[in-house]
């Protein structure tokens, strides 16, 4: 945990001085951008078709069904703002094509996860039925580090008579590491079955994930 502490603290302060050098850089812009997130921050245009990027960023909050041994859940995130910073490069001279690639870090990112009974109205566990009107609830939570990625591409154009403003268009992929799945205690469910089941959501949930990124937005040339 204090090494992970130490990582985050380091990341910050090479942040921090990304933005401090942009803001008495030439060739500055702002911009904001709005998605399947939404992400505000200040960037820098560098030589050979390089950019970088210093942003606040939160994703929009999503749901997702899935199923276990025939018993339905759904995973639902839980909102979770950070920093976010990106590398752009632009393989063709003058074009507003561009890959990007960067960092994020924010709190753990966590979904809850809720079980839903079965068309007999059971929860199914490591083979072994449950009435769900008598176990209750079955929740729990799956938690990823604080530290993740962004690959994507990007195209930019000036609006006409405008120079310095600049639509964006972003699509790309958000990868989360080190996902581990947890079961909260349930009434009446043996340890064994509960284990197993967690091990089975560790095992489908847990590890590297990645989800879609999506964004439009505008950009200011100061």
């Amino acid at each position: 945990m204090r090494m992970k502490w130490k990582i985050s603290m380091a990341a910050c302060a090479a942040l921090a001085a990304l933005v401090h050098n942009a803001a008495r850089a030439e060739d500055v812009f702002g911009y904001a951008k709005l998605g399947t997130g939404m992400e505000l921050g200040v960037g820098k245009a560098l030589d050979n078709g390089l950019g970088l990027r210093l942003g606040v960023q939160n994703s929009f909050r999503y749901k997702q069904d899935k199923t276990q041994e025939g018993t339905p859940y759904q995973l639902k995130s839980k909102p979770n703002p950070g920093l976010a910073a990106s590398l752009d490069w632009r393989p063709i001279r003058d074009s507003g094509f561009r890959l990007s690639g960067g960092l994020t870090l924010s709190g753990k990112a966590r979904e809850d996860l809720s079980f839903a009974a079965n068309g007999a109205g059971n929860y199914v566990l490591n083979g072994n039925n449950y009435a769900a009107s008598a176990v209750g609830p079955l929740s729990g939570k799956v938690e990823y580090s604080p530290l993740g990625s962004y690959l994507g591409v990007g195209w930019d154009f000036a609006l006409p008579g405008a120079s310095a403003w600049r639509v964006t268009t972003d699509l790309g992929a958000q990868l989360q590491f080190g996902g581990k799945a947890t079961l909260n205690p349930a009434s009446g469910v043996s340890a064994q079955d509960l284990a197993a089941a967690q091990q089975k959501l560790d095992h489908d949930l847990g590890g590297a994930r990645f989800r879609l990124s999506a964004g439009v937005g505008l950009s200011y040339a100061f």
